[in-house]
């Protein structure tokens, strides 16, 4: 089963994640897998703002 669009996620133990296509996926460690994860988060969250400003704009 292939994780997508989790959220709520406070704690990740890994020691490498593979992304990119699955064809020909990248596998990450370390520190390039902790700036990945943080990169995702940060998009992640941007799009909710985002998402919630233009909700709230339709709103009124």
């Amino acid at each position: 089963m292939r994780g997508r669009g989790a959220s709520g996620i406070d704690t990740i133990h890994a020691a490498w994640i593979n992304v990119g296509p699955e064809g020909a996926p990248q596998r990450l460690e370390g520190e390039e897998m902790r700036q990945w994860l943080r990169n995702a988060v940060d998009c992640s969250t941007t799009m909710k703002i985002k998402n919630l400003a233009v909700e709230e704009k339709e709103q009124h």
